[in-house]
């Protein structure tokens, strides 16, 4: 091996790894093959150049020259097939089996009547003599000319077919990945018919060797860069770890001829000796010491490859955690419709989700007035065949309904993500071009389809929650109108009483004769129940409608031992019941009779509270219960605290404690707290609730005295 083999071998490994990687990939699709091999048959002019270069004689140098020569004129070949077929094949005739055969028929016919004689020649490519480069040699034989009209007509004619395909291409992302081609392959044929047009008016053999060197570099790097910044093909889980292999691999290759190599000439010059084993054993030594440096190389690669699909995974997961907490449904297609945008600086993403019954998108967010889209049954069958985003550029324009055609066409759509839920559509996000006209590469529209698949399992577990939270709703409210027609049942039993009374006393005052005392005493009683009733409809109409407050001053220490007192009438002993209150605590300007209807209310709701712990918590007994009243104040204002030790409030009910009709209780008509907030609101004060399990307090606020407000009214 000698250093001027360096730039070959270089190139050489990286178009082997880069071939393999393509070939890997998608070794089915007759595209990745034909393009594996167009890069192999590079490999092989690298392969063919560092045999050139070592050879230890002339036959071997005319050996590896000749296989050169047949690299070089067949690669046009490979070049015209690539062209019908990259990125779509639009010519049916070039689909035919014998279409390749043909194609490689001709150059492969004209280099067998050229043999033995190609039009190639050896030479020194320095003063060693064992160092052997090539020149063509342009004798005007008739097979020679053939095969150069071939080399260009080929070149041509791949270069046309990609011209005619850039304007019928759909997509953008095509038509750009097929002008990189044309120029990316233009370029490299040029520059080898450059060099070797100008090689006789080169000023020796070496600068002939620096040209073709950096075209080789060129070639590989631009093989490199096509399948890395273009995405001609999907090979984002491979390509990775084959460019760092590649790196390690060249990095290993030049400090091997840098160092191990002339170390190894000067142990033979100074020692006499030539050990194939030696030479082994510190390429060994060079592996083992590079090899920690696979894992950095491999992080940079990513770094530098992938930066923009790293920091889109870190912005998708962070938003995915955020998706964690509940969200209403109109809210959360508006947080998923603002992120889009932001993340990839779009105009605008729409959010189609499907109405089962009525077959139809609806737009959710993005428009005061939803747009509906009948749904495509083209494109609901190719979203759920592909289950992937798909580009608008690969949907036939044709197949899809004229409403969504036309909506595709005004915003500019360029990708479907489809949000697929148990293996039905469940709607579709429409993704416009973006700034700068940048494209959805495959990373991104994998990114994307995983981020959808997420979106659809939040707005399934969404849905159940809105469904159960429905069905709650639906079940208080009947619990609601029960507790109601109970209510109204036992007003309605009360008032049928009196009612009856009466009836049965007017039918005998007007269908018997009476005596003057049975008549009054008859009227007396039709006067008695008509009272009764009256007394029945107040107490109703008092559960809605308070009094208005009787303002006088109040001793809060007379009101709270009525309170206690009461509530030690009901029959459970075991509950300690007390209260702690300042021997200064004023007297206050309020309604003594509304304060302590209030104070009952909370009192008795404490004593249920802690009785329900004794039932349900085996650990606690009714002798550890307690309610405990506390007072304090300050120069305007008394705070009232009743605090109890029983079973706590849910944490999901706690604003909803105070609404009509709302309990938690099996045998409660929710009307309780309701009408102590009432009664604290109608007294100028507020009244406020903490609870956990085993501990939970009412807190009252009054004013000390009574505000009259601007109008004069209390």
């Amino acid at each position: 091996m000698n250093i001027f083999s360096l730039p070959a071998i270089v190139s050489f490994t990286i178009n082997f790894s880069i071939a393999l990687i393509v070939l890997l990939d998608q070794s089915n699709r007759s595209l990745n093959r034909w393009f594996s091999a167009f890069i192999f048959n590079f490999a092989l002019w690298n392969l063919a150049e560092i045999l050139l270069l070592n050879s230890q004689n002339r036959e071997t140098a005319l050996f590896a020259a000749q296989i050169l020569y047949r690299v070089i004129f067949l690669a046009p070949a490979f070049f015209l097939i690539i062209a019908y077929q990259f990125p779509k094949n639009i010519h049916p005739y070039s689909r035919k089996p014998y279409f390749p055969v043909l194609i490689f028929a001709i150059p492969i016919i004209l280099l067998i009547f050229s043999f033995p004689h190609f039009q190639i020649k050896l030479i020194q490519l320095s003063r060693t003599p064992d160092v052997y480069y090539y020149q063509f040699s342009f004798a005007f034989s008739i097979p020679f000319l053939l095969l150069i009209f071939t080399f260009l007509g080929y070149i041509i004619w791949g270069s046309l077919i990609l011209i005619y395909k850039i304007p019928h291409l759909r997509t953008s992302r095509q038509k750009n990945q097929t002008r990189i081609l044309l120029i990316g392959v233009l370029s490299i044929f040029i520059f080898l018919v450059f060099i070797n047009t100008i090689r006789p008016i080169l000023s020796s053999i070496f600068m002939f060797y620096v040209l073709s060197s950096i075209l080789v570099i060129v070639i590989s790097v631009f093989f490199l860069l096509a399948i890395v910044q273009f995405h001609f093909f999907k090979i984002s889980r491979l390509i990775s770890g084959g460019i760092t292999y590649t790196v390690l691999t060249s990095f290993i290759l030049a400090i091997y001829f840098l160092v191990v190599k002339s170390l190894s000439d000067s142990l033979i010059h100074y020692l006499g000796f030539n050990s194939f084993a030696w030479e082994a054993l510190l390429v060994l030594f060079l592996i083992m010491i590079i090899r920690p440096l696979e894992g950095r190389i491999q992080m940079a690669v990513d770094r530098l490859l992938y930066r923009d699909i790293h920091t889109y995974r870190k912005h998708f997961l962070k938003f995915s955690r955020d998706m964690l907490s509940y969200l209403e449904l109109p809210e959360f297609f508006a947080q998923v419709e603002k992120f889009l945008k932001k993340e990839f600086q779009l105009p605008a993403a729409y959010i189609f989700i499907k109405n089962q019954h009525r077959n139809e998108l609806r737009l959710q967010s993005g428009n005061p007035s939803p747009i509906v889209l009948p749904v495509d049954s083209y494109l609901e069958k190719r979203l759920l065949s592909a289950r992937r985003a798909v580009e608008i550029g690969d949907l036939p324009g044709e197949k899809l309904n004229p409403d969504m055609r036309r909506f595709v066409e005004e915003h500019n759509i360029q990708l479907i993500v489809p949000l697929i839920l148990e293996e039905k559509l469940a709607g579709i996000i429409l993704l416009p071009q973006r700034h700068l006209q940048k494209e959805y590469p495959e990373e991104i529209q994998e990114i994307l389809t995983i981020f959808a698949n997420e979106v659809t399992t939040v707005y399934h577990r969404n849905q159940i929650i809105e469904k159960i939270r429905q069905e709650e709703r639906e079940r208080l409210r009947l619990q609601h109108l029960a507790a109601l027609g109970q209510l109204t049942a036992g007003v309605a039993h009360e008032i049928r009483n009196p009612l009856n009374t009466i009836s049965t006393a007017a039918e005998t005052l007007l269908n018997r004769n009476l005596s003057p005392e049975d008549a009054t005493e008859l009227q007396q009683f039709i006067l008695e129940e008509a009272n009764r009733l009256n007394l029945i409809l107040t107490d109703f109409l008092n559960l809605s409608r308070l009094k208005e407050p009787h303002i006088e001053p109040v001793d809060i220490g007379a009101v709270l031992d009525k309170t206690i007192s009461s509530l030690q009438n009901r029959g459970i002993p075991d509950i300690s019941i007390t209260m702690h209150i300042p021997p200064d605590i004023p007297v206050i300007e309020t309604d003594s009779d509304l304060l302590y209807q209030a104070l009952l209310n909370l009192g008795i709701n404490a004593l249920e509270a802690v009785e329900s712990r004794c039932q349900q918590d085996d650990s606690f007994n009714c002798t550890q219960g307690e309610v405990v009243f506390t007072v304090s104040s300050n120069t305007e204002t008394l705070w009232l605290k009743i605090q109890d030790n029983g079973i706590g409030i849910p944490e999901n009910s706690k604003n909803q404690i105070f609404e009509p009709f709302f309990t938690t209780k099996e045998k409660g008509t929710g009307l309780g707290l309701s009408i102590t907030h009432n009664i604290i609101q109608a007294l100028h004060g507020r009244i406020r609730v903490e609870s956990q399990s085993g501990n939970t307090q009412f807190v009252i606020q009054l004013p000390i005295k009574w505000q009259v407000n601007e109008n004069g009214n209390e």
